[in-house]
């Protein structure tokens, strides 16, 4: 039971971390085009748009790192 625990929370983290990385990037990458277009509603427009879903993912992720972290089966 613990071992298929850890396997689930150690997938859920990875692939939560790379969507928060992919969400982050992206909301860089539109607010960048923004500053360099000079368009301050764009920039607002990627914060509002992308801020929520990349922290409620940095969230899951942080709690499947703990979690992984703690089911991790010991060495003998």
């Amino acid at each position: 039971m613990k071992q298929s625990a850890y396997g689930f929370f150690k997938k859920l983290f990875s692939v939560t971390m790379l969507a928060f990385m992919v969400l982050g990037f992206i909301m860089i990458l539109f607010q960048l085009f923004g500053i360099v277009s000079q368009n301050p509603k764009l920039i607002l427009w990627s914060n509002n748009t992308f801020k929520n879903p990349a922290m409620y993912i940095s969230c899951i992720t942080g709690f499947a790192g703990y979690f992984a972290h703690y089911l991790k089966p010991k060495k003998k």
